[in-house]
C-alpha cells in the first residue's frame, strides 16, 4: 500500500482486474517480487495461481483506497467520519475466536494477527502460527492458508476442530437473562440504525446510498 501513498493516481489509472486476467496464463511460471510476497511455491501450485489471477483479483474503489492510505498516514484505523476506531473495537469481540497466522505471511504478518488476538475480548481464544514448528508441512503464506495444497491437512482440520468444540455451544444463561440480552441487542440495533439515518440526512444522502 505504500505505493498508493506515494502515487495515489495509480489506483485510478490501472485496471487491476483486467491486468490480472491478461497475465494469468503466465502466473506461477515466473518468479516475481509480488509472488514472493503473497505466495509460497512449495504450497501453492501454478494452476491455483493462474485461477486466482483469472477470477479473484478485483479493482479497489476510490473511497476504500483513500481510506487505506489515510490509515497508513495517521496510524489509526477508523471509520471515514473518525468516530469509530477499529483497533479499539477488538475488545468487543466476545465470541470464541481462532486466530491463524502464516509463518511466511507478508500481508497479514504474524505480528498483526497476534495483536488482534491479544486485543480480542473473548475468554476463549487461540493463536496459531502455522509453520513446520507446529507440525505443518510448510511455512504458510497469505494465499496458502486457504488455497494451499497442504491446507486440507494443516488448516481445515484445526478450524473444524475449533467449530466442533465451540461452534455448537449452548447458551448457559437462563431464559430471563437471554430475553433481556435479546432486548438490549435489538435496542442497540435500533440506536445504530438511527445514527446511520441521521448521518445520511446530515450528508444529504438518500436511503441506501453509500458515498465512496
Amino acid at each position: 500500500w505504500g505505493i498508493f501513498t506515494r502515487y495515489p493516481w495509480i489506483n485510478e489509472l490501472i485496471d487491476f482486474r483486467f491486468s490480472a486476467q491478461v497475465i494469468s496464463p503466465l502466473a506461477g511460471r515466473m518468479n516475481t517480487p509480488i509472488e514472493d510476497v503473497v505466495l509460497n511455491p512449495e504450497n501453492v501450485n501454478e494452476r491455483t495461481v493462474r485461477k486466482l489471477m483469472k477470477n479473484a483479483i478485483e479493482n479497489i474503489s476510490r473511497g476504500l483506497a483513500r481510506q487505506f492510505v489515510q490509515w497508513m498516514e495517521t496510524g489509526k484505523e477508523t471509520t471515514r467520519d473518525g468516530q469509530t476506531n477499529y483497533r479499539s473495537c477488538l475488545k468487543n469481540i466476545k465470541v470464541p475466536s481462532l486466530f491463524i497466522a502464516g509463518s511466511r505471511d507478508h500481508v497479514a504478518v504474524p505480528e498483526s494477527v497476534r495483536f488482534a488476538y491479544d486485543q480480542a475480548g473473548s475468554k476463549k481464544k487461540e493463536f496459531i502460527l502455522l509453520g513446520p514448528e507446529v507440525g505443518a508441512h510448510v511455512d504458510y503464506c497469505h494465499t496458502g492458508l486457504v488455497l494451499g495444497d497442504h491446507a486440507i491437512d494443516d488448516v481445515y482440520p484445526r478450524v473444524l476442530e475449533w467449530f466442533e468444540t465451540y461452534g455448537m455451544e449452548k447458551d448457559s444463561r437462563g431464559f430471563v437473562a437471554r430475553m433481556f440480552h435479546r432486548i438490549r441487542r435489538r435496542r442497540r440495533r435500533r440506536e445504530l440504525a438511527g445514527d446511520v439515518r441521521r448521518r445520511r440526512r446530515h450528508q444529504g444522502l438518500p436511503p441506501g446510498v453509500i458515498r465512496a
